[in-house]
């Protein structure tokens, strides 16, 4: 009995396990292009005064830690993105 009762354990640890897995798979990450895209979008809709780490995470509706996985600090953001305006210009 204690055998079957160890591999229903295995099966269902297994099949949560697995679950896990498809829930991480399916989510969105946030990549760097992302936020640039984001963020060039934000300044046109908004100002670039108002380029925050708060209002550009509000305003993708995300927290602002992708914001700083990406990015040392807002600063950096600004001139990567700046520099990528700059370019298309």
């Amino acid at each position: 009995m204690k055998a079957i009762d160890t591999l229903s354990i295995f099966f269902v640890m297994s099949w949560v396990m697995s679950r896990e897995g498809e829930s991480r798979s399916s989510s969105r990450s946030i990549f760097k292009e992302d936020i640039l895209r984001a963020a060039e979008q934000f300044i046109i809709e908004k100002s670039p005064n108002e380029l925050t780490a708060r209002g550009l995470s509000k305003y993708m509706n995300i927290s602002t830690q992708p914001l700083y996985a990406e990015f040392e600090n807002m600063a950096a953001l600004k001139r990567e993105l700046f520099s990528q305006i700059y370019y298309k210009l």
